[in-house]
Formats: structure tokens, C-alpha cells, sequence
């Protein structure tokens, strides 16, 4: 049923992207990375606009943790070599955060 909206004269089309989110500024660049990235100078002036977050020393280990968000659902839909780029990331993440202690769930 085609209505306009008030204020509106016709009806307008819309677009809904279900894969839209609102999210850390970490979230995108953990994609953009999972593909090879950008560039250096595009990353300085992202970080102009959208600075670092705190801890600015942990920030690299968040992107990360974000990337492997993107490795676990790519490998989930599609396989294939998104695993090894899931492992390696944890076994990064495990090496500098845990504790090396096995804890029963």
C-alpha cells in the first residue's frame, strides 16, 4: 500500500540494509583489515575524524578481536581458509592476555 507520509507528496523508495549496525570504530576496521586494508595515510586521517579509543594501548588487540569476529562468521557461511586466520588471531590474543591456565567451563 503505497501512502505518502506526511510532509511528503508521493510515495518515496527506501532501502534497508539488514547488515547495517552500530558499532565500535573498531568494527569496521577489523573488515577492512581481514581484506587487506588501507593504506597508511587513509588510517591517519580516519584516526583525525574518528580518533582512537581508550586504552589507546590495547586498541591494535581490539581491531583484532574484531577482525576474528569477521574470520569466525565468514568461515561459519563460507569455509574454506577463514580458520587459519581465526586461529592465528586467538593464538595472538591468547599469547598476550591469557593466563596459561586451563578453566573449566
Amino acid at each position: 500500500m503505497d501512502r505518502a507520509l506526511p510532509g511528503m507528496e508521493e510515495p518515496e523508495d527506501v532501502v534497508f540494509d539488514s547488515s547495517a549496525c552500530y558499532a565500535h570504530s573498531g568494527y569496521e576496521i577489523g573488515i577492512m583489515r581481514m581484506f587487506g586494508g588501507f593504506g597508511g595515510s587513509f588510517l591517519k586521517e580516519y584516526h583525525e575524524l574518528v580518533p582512537k579509543t581508550e586504552p589507546v594501548e590495547e586498541y591494535e588487540d581490539r581491531v583484532k578481536l574484531y577482525e576474528l569476529y569477521h574470520h569466525l562468521n565468514h568461515h561459519a557461511l563460507f569455509g574454506g581458509g577463514y580458520k587459519s586466520g581465526a586461529v592465528s588471531i586467538m593464538r595472538g590474543l591468547i599469547a598476550k592476555y591469557g593466563s596459561g591456565e586451563k578453566e573449566e567451563l
